[in-house]
């Protein structure tokens, strides 16, 4: 038996000794919720995935409440002079050299694929927090603005990627709309579902490329690594003013 998939399900499969000492196994259904009489079964095939990978995984997709996205895999290059100190880094925080994030559209990007975005784009004199005595803590450094020229870097690239994605296919997220909302296609039909899962991959990459295009226009406002540091070790006060020049106008120092 096929259950219809449903992104809000009321029953999923589960899998349930039976028999003579419980030897046997079968496949049940269970709800998870109390199901009213007259209601539907149905289940969620794929809670975590988006709809392009249920569609691709299952061949089915909730029309009425999709889950647009895109996957995103983002991959260290090994020609990077620092590629192994890099690689390091990046397994010690349960990532591999090519990692794969899930973009949602309407939502800003997780905050681990900005840190592996910094830390691909790491170099010239922010370099230095490679060095051993930070391995501890480079993760976190790079998961907060780095530098101006770091952060600067991670944007362009982004916007260059998301600009590229969008213009690889053969309409925009105004055409879909319009073709969806025209009823050419019938509902649930594969045309139907294959325009739903575009739609849904162009709106990620536009939220995407919104959120690093506002990062860009605002690369002053954010407060990098050298100012959180002298903040920890009390130089710079909250304003962002030094906490020591006191000690030179009163010849202190």
């Amino acid at each position: 038996m096929q259950l219809p998939h449903r992104r809000s399900a009321n029953a999923t499969w589960k899998v349930k000794s039976a028999g003579l000492f419980g030897k046997n196994k079968v496949l049940a259904v269970e709800a998870t919720r109390i199901v009213r009489k007259g209601e539907a079964i149905a289940m969620d095939y794929g809670p975590v995935k988006l709809d392009n990978t249920l569609l691709l995984d299952h061949g089915v997709l909730d029309s009425t409440n999709s889950k647009g996205g895109y996957n995103l895999t983002l991959t260290l290059p090994e020609e990077d002079r620092y590629y192994a100190d890099k690689l390091d880094i990046l397994e010690r925080n349960s990532l591999a050299a090519s990692s794969s994030f899930t973009l949602i559209r309407g939502q800003d990007p997780p905050e681990e694929m900005i840190g592996f975005l910094r830390l691909m784009q790491l170099g010239g004199q922010d370099c230095f927090l490679l060095e051993s005595i930070f391995e501890n803590e480079v993760w976190n450094f790079v998961c907060q603005p780095v530098s101006a020229p770091n952060e600067a870097a991670v944007c362009a690239a982004m916007i260059e990627g998301a600009r590229e994605a969008l213009a690889g296919y053969s309409s925009n997220i105004d055409e879909d709309l319009v073709l969806l909302n025209s009823r050419k296609f019938a509902p649930g039909s594969r045309e139907e579902m294959a325009v739903q899962v575009r739609l849904g991959e162009k709106e990620a990459l536009d939220s995407l490329l919104g959120f690093f295009e506002g990062r860009a226009a605002s690369l002053d406002t954010l407060e990098y690594y050298q100012e959180r540091r002298l903040k920890r070790l009390g130089l710079l006060d909250e304003d962002g003013s030094t906490t020591y020049d006191s000690f030179f106008r009163d010849g202190i120092a």
